[in-house]
């Protein structure tokens, strides 16, 4: 990503706000900056009018959300002026080191991410039926999920609010925790968790902390949590210049307690704080604020602001309806190469997306076209997705059919989906025979008429499962999708779990796409067990390219990893319709929040790609106006 990519594009004379902001260097301070209105300039340059004015570079410090952020804080500032650096950090850094000062740094031992996978390898075989019952709810990254669910668990033990100690997640936590304390290791929860512990319990620890800054400035604070924002308030006591930045309306770590409630806390704390509002867009053209404006506006619980747009022109702003994910991910790759033949380069684009599945089709098309691009986070594994297991168990199936030989966990794994009505748990594992099967379901079913429907079901099975053998890749894929019906079941499974329709559709549609380049299943489930590997080797390579020079990569992003950049244009493809139905409203309106992010982040054009009914944001937006 190119040096211009990253920040506001905000020019180093401020405007009125900006200035406003950025001279209040005594007292409670909360800045609220709207996207692209050039936080950064305006956090830096206060911290410089700060040193101006006198202050010891030394006792002041900022923080910010990332490692990333820091240092890109900590670049620009000796870049742009030249005085002596301030301490730029990070909460967990700035935790670490009050404990490492305390205990030293050899006590400090964390918890490896080795560690972690091992202990969650574990949890799969030790909580069977909940680790499956995350897969089937489409879970693309068990272990970051997993890792959110604990470190809120955590929190709500920390804070002694109710849980239930029956809930597997509860439990899981308690042996992570129990094991961390026999290794004497700590993770990055742990960090913040004995940092605040300290402060309150150590008045001596607390004041020599309070006494080593006396201005602190918090950037993007809408990402910190209630813990986080406790130790700034602790810290900040005696002095109370501490200044917030940050934008509620980009509030959307949720899952971390990250909560846009915590500016009013910040103005709970400090009723006599000065607010200032910065509303002027320099990033984006007027019609992208526009309608991203109209969007935020259907949010409840924010700060009302007056966008304002620096910039002049008109934004190319497109809607797409597309019929199926392939001709999305076809199409978005033609119009790529139309934006290249009109003189856009590949480095000013972004391709954005609300989970990583959604990027499925369009990497495996860039990819095949030779379109230099790279990922924010490597995408889920092809051979680790529903769709994979569920068509290597009907591949194993077929093999053994005619022998009448069967595997009971293959045949739990596929045996409702598509449905049959049939209750895995009906099936014993390890089971070989059919007869077996035949017995133990018909044993299982209660009535007679259920019965016949589950004899008639398990005929129809072994009929299909006869007719698959000897099959090529996309003779069997085909035979699934229209023989089996298995391409509308996973539309109906995940609309019951209240996903876009095309969630598990991704997974088979760039399946069925490999399986054309291959003669033999054998080979193509190895392709689509490498395709990964490949896919990391490729983005890499165009990563180191677009370092050395050139024209750059497309950058293919999720929208939280987008948060903070932004490109001449951006795609946000499959923004279909979701069932919000089973979401508190907090929820919703975090989903809208995300949604501003990604629409935020264009400068100049904009392309809203959906491949069933729209999402809502589309219409409230009035982008497609």
């Amino acid at each position: 990503m190119e040096e211009e990519r990253k920040g506001s594009a905000a020019p180093r004379t401020l405007d009125a706000q900006q200035a406003a902001a950025a001279n209040i260097l005594t007292g409670p301070l909360m800045v609220i900056a709207c996207a692209g209105s050039g936080k950064t300039t305006v956090l830096l340059e206060r911290a410089h009018n700060l040193i101006l004015q006198g202050a010891d570079p030394s006792r002041i410090m900022a923080v910010t959300f990332s490692r990333n952020g820091a240092a890109e804080l900590s670049n620009r500032y000796r870049a742009q002026y030249d005085a002596a650096p301030i301490r730029f950090s990070t909460i967990h850094s700035l935790c670490y080191r009050i404990l490492a000062e305390r205990y030293g740094k050899g006590k400090l031992v964390f918890f490896t991410n080795e560690e972690l996978r091992a202990f969650l390898q574990g949890v799969r075989n030790k909580y069977r039926d909940f680790y499956a019952e995350m897969l089937e709810s489409g879970d693309s990254d068990i272990q970051k999920e997993l890792q959110n669910r604990m470190s809120h668990t955590a929190l709500q033990d920390y804070y002694q609010e109710p849980i239930d100690h029956d809930d597997t997640v509860w439990k899981i936590w308690q042996d992570y925790r129990r094991l961390k304390a026999e290794r004497r290791e700590i993770d990055f929860d742990d960090l913040v968790f004995m940092a605040h512990r300290m402060l309150t319990r150590e008045p001596e620890t607390l004041r020599l902390w309070q006494n080593r800054y006396d201005y602190l400035m918090i950037d993007e604070f809408q990402d910190t949590s209630r813990l986080q924002a406790d130790i700034f308030f602790l810290l900040a006591k005696p002095h109370r210049n501490i200044c917030v930045v940050g934008d509620d309306d980009q509030s959307i770590y949720g899952f971390r307690d990250a909560d846009p409630e915590i500016f009013r806390r910040f103005m709970k704390e400090y009723p006599d704080a000065k607010r200032v509002t910065i509303a002027t867009n320099y990033r984006s053209l007027p019609g992208i604020v526009e309608r991203a404006s109209s969007l935020i506006a259907h949010n409840r619980q924010r700060y009302r602001k007056d966008f304002r747009v620096a910039r002049k022109g008109r934004a190319d702003i497109r809607i797409v309806s597309e019929r199926t994910n392939a001709s999305q991910s076809a199409d978005t790759v033609g119009e790529l190469k139309a934006d290249f033949a009109a003189g856009r380069r590949p480095g000013d684009i972004a391709i954005l997306y609300r989970n990583r599945r959604s990027a499925m089709g369009s990497a495996l098309s860039l990819y095949e076209a030779g379109i230099p691009f790279t990922l924010s986070e490597d995408l889920p594994d092809l051979s680790k997705g529903q769709v994979y297991r569920n068509l290597s168990c009907y591949r194993r199936l077929s093999l053994g059919a005619n022998g009448k030989m069967i595997n009971g966990d293959d045949i739990r794994e596929i045996i409702n989906r598509p449905n049959r009505y049939i209750s895995p748990q009906a099936i014993p594992r390890g089971m070989q025979y059919r007869g077996q099967l035949y017995k133990a379901c018909l044993d299982w079913a209660a009535k007679p008429f259920q019965k016949k429907t589950v004899h008639d079901n398990l005929d129809e099975l072994f009929a299909d499962l006869d007719e698959m053998q000897g099959m090529s890749p996309k003779e069997f894929i085909n035979y699934l999708n229209y023989g089996l019906s298995y391409y509308e079941f996973l539309e109906e499974h995940a609309r019951y779990l209240h996903l876009p329709a095309s969630y598990f559709q991704q997974e088979f549609d760039v399946m069925r796409k490999m399986a054309l380049s291959y003669e033999n299943i054998e080979a193509w489930l190895s392709g689509v067990r490498g395709w990964n590997a490949r896919l990391h080797d490729y983005c890499e390579a165009c990563r180191k390219t677009a370092a050395a020079g050139g024209d750059g990569a497309v950058t293919l992003s999720t929208f939280h990893a987008a948060k903070g950049l932004q490109w001449k244009k951006v795609y946000i493809i499959s923004a279909d319709y979701v069932d919000e139905s089973e979401r508190t409203p907090a929820e919703r309106e975090e989903e809208r929040r995300l949604f501003y992010v990604a629409m935020t982040r264009a400068e100049d054009a904009l392309s809203i790609v959906h491949t069933g009914p729209p999402v809502r944001y589309i219409q409230e937006s009035g982008a497609a106006r």
